[in-house]
């Protein structure tokens, strides 16, 4: 995670191709744990699916769908 963190903070943004190319980036990262919290729904048992857990995560994705939907517009 150190790793991750000096490359997000030594990045070059110092054009707007750079920060578009960085912007698209992030919401392909975003895409990547969206991906992951909707797998995690699909694991949780069927007796669980009125659960806060349940409700969470489904909440979660959708919060994570907004913010890569914002991601992408701007610089459309």
């Amino acid at each position: 995670m150190r790793q991750l963190k000096t490359a997000i903070a030594s990045a070059d943004l110092s054009s707007r191709a750079k920060r578009r190319m960085a912007t698209n980036l992030a919401a392909g990262l975003l895409g990547r744990i969206r991906d992951a919290e909707a797998a995690y729904l699909e694991r949780i048992p069927e007796n669980l699916r009125d659960s806060v857990a349940y409700d969470d995560t489904d909440l979660y994705i959708g919060l994570l769908d907004d913010a890569i939907g914002a991601m992408e517009d701007i610089y459309a």
